[in-house]
Order: structure tokens, then C-alpha cells, then sequence
């Protein structure tokens, strides 16, 4: 038994996209890919943070005034601190955070925030995206263990009822002892096991065959097919392909060239593609070169 992946268009991506898969029954896959649901944003509710008032220092009774003269204790710093932590940059480094007020509009209304809040504002809506893509996640496990619930209750529902005709209806479990006696017997086991057999053996063989329509078309056909393309500017993609498809569409078993015919297929495109396309290209270079020569 062969352990190979099967062939799929994508690993013949240079083989002129789905045309050759499709003309030599290359399998494709192509799974389909749900669209993301659209995600609805929560607004981002604003919060004030007050300001910590500067408590009025009173001296208390009986306490040492500070002479006229004498050096006073130094006054705390009243500037209120950034709520959250950032940086200010420009092209030569940091710079001091300005006392800055912004205003814009949301939802409607005017704003005015400093700019540490408007900062804030922007690390929580950081904060709501993954907090929705975690949000959508979990939407997504509970709408498959909903499904997976459904699917058990169904079969736990088909269970009992079986299983109270069982018990009720003679004729039904007579007909289901002698379904499992059938089931069991020697003769149904091996049919079971040589079906399984062959359809391992024929898996395989498919698989090995993908492989050689690979090699063939990647070895023997591509390469002479570009070398037209690239050598013959005068000849179109669609042009090429139209003749390959014409001439090799007789060779076609159910819309796909079985492995026997592959050499034919060979033999057209170098007999009969290759001096096509080197007489077109001649006659339209002769064609562009009188054109060039009437215009000089």
C-alpha cells in the first residue's frame, strides 16, 4: 500500500492553471472558504477620570512657622500625571509630552480629551477587538457543540425507540436477531473485508496514477509548451491553448486523455503545435517588420 498524498491541481500550480488538470484528469481541490462574519464594534464607553485635588497644607496649632528668611520646604508638583504610560517621538527621538486637547467628533457629538485620554481611548479599543475576536470565537465552539448536542439527542431519540420495540414487537426482534446473525456470519465478514481490500488496492492505483500524469505533464508537455510561449511572442496564450485543445480533443475518454494516449499527445505538440506556431510567428514578424519599415 502506498502512503503518497494524492495529486491535486495545486501541486502542478505551473501547469497553465486548471486547463492541463482538467484536459488529463488531474483531481483539484478546492474547498470552500466561508466568508468571515461581519463584526459589530461595541462603542467604547468614555469614563471621566477626576482629577486628585491638591490638599490644602494648613499648619497645625503649635508648629514651627518658617521665619521671614529662612528657606522654605519645597511645594509638591500640582501637575496632574498621564492616566496611562506613552511616548511622544519624532524623527530624532522622544520628546516631552505636550499639554495638548483634542477635540473631535463621535457618535454625534463633540469631544474634548487630553491627549493621555485620547490614548487611552485607543488602547481600549485595542483591548474591545480582541476581546470581540474572542467573543466570536466562543460563538463559533458553541454553534458546533449545539450542532454535536442535536446530532447525539437524535441519536439517543433513534436508540430508545429501538429499544422499546425491542421489547414490545416479537416480530421486530426476530427480524433484528436474524439481521445481526447474517451481519456475523463467516461468509458476510470476508465479503466485508475483501470490499475493504479493493478499495484500498483501487485508492492506491489512483494514486499512483495522479503521480504519473504529474511527472508526464511537468516533464514531457510543459516544457516544450513555454518554450513556445516564450519563444513566439507573436503567438497568443489563447491562441496555443485553442490548437492544443483542438487537436488532442479526439484523444479525450469522458472529457480526460487516458494514460495510453499520452505519447500521441507528445507527438501533436511537437509535430504539429511546434511547426504551426513557427510559421504564424514568422508570418507575423514579417507582417510588424513591413508595418515598421512603412512608418520610418
Amino acid at each position: 500500500m502506498s502512503d503518497e498524498a494524492p495529486a491535486t491541481a495545486e501541486s502542478i500550480a505551473s501547469l497553465q492553471g486548471d486547463q492541463f488538470a482538467e484536459a488529463f484528469g488531474i483531481p483539484k481541490e478546492a474547498p470552500a472558504t466561508p466568508d468571515a462574519p461581519e463584526v459589530e464594534v461595541p462603542e467604547v464607553v468614555e469614563t471621566e477620570t477626576p482629577e486628585t485635588p491638591t490638599p490644602e497644607v494648613v499648619p497645625e496649632t503649635g508648629t514651627d512657622v518658617p521665619k521671614e528668611g529662612t528657606e522654605a520646604a519645597p511645594v509638591p508638583d500640582s501637575t496632574p500625571k498621564p492616566i496611562t504610560t506613552f511616548k511622544v517621538m519624532d524623527a530624532e527621538g522622544e520628546l516631552e509630552i505636550p499639554d495638548l486637547t483634542l477635540e473631535f467628533k463621535a457618535n454625534g457629538e463633540m469631544r474634548s480629551f487630553k491627549l493621555d485620554k485620547v490614548v487611552r481611548l485607543a488602547q481600549s479599543g485595542f483591548y474591545n477587538e480582541t476581546i470581540i475576536k474572542e467573543r466570536d470565537a466562543a460563538r463559533t465552539d458553541l454553534g458546533a457543540l449545539h450542532a454535536k448536542v442535536s446530532e447525539r439527542d437524535e441519536v439517543v431519540t433513534l436508540r430508545d425507540s429501538q429499544i422499546e420495540r425491542l421489547l414490545t414487537d416479537r416480530d421486530y426482534l426476530a427480524a433484528a436477531q436474524e439481521a445481526l446473525e447474517n451481519f456475523n456470519h463467516p461468509e458476510a465478514r470476508a465479503q466485508r473485508a475483501e470490499a475493504e481490500v479493493k478499495a484500498v488496492r483501487q485508492k492506491d492505483a489512483q494514486v499512483k496514477q495522479d503521480k504519473e500524469i504529474v511527472e508526464f505533464v511537468s516533464s514531457r508537455i510543459m516544457p516544450t509548451y513555454d518554450g513556445l510561449l516564450q519563444d513566439n511572442s507573436h503567438v497568443t496564450p489563447e491562441e496555443l491553448w485553442g490548437r492544443f485543445s483542438m487537436l488532442t480533443a479526439p484523444l479525450q475518454v469522458r472529457g480526460v486523455i487516458p494514460p495510453e494516449r499520452r505519447a500521441q499527445v507528445e507527438k501533436i505538440l511537437k509535430e504539429d503545435i511546434g511547426p504551426w506556431v513557427a510559421h504564424l510567428q514568422e508570418h507575423r514578424s514579417g507582417q510588424a517588420k513591413e508595418v515598421a519599415a512603412k512608418t520610418d
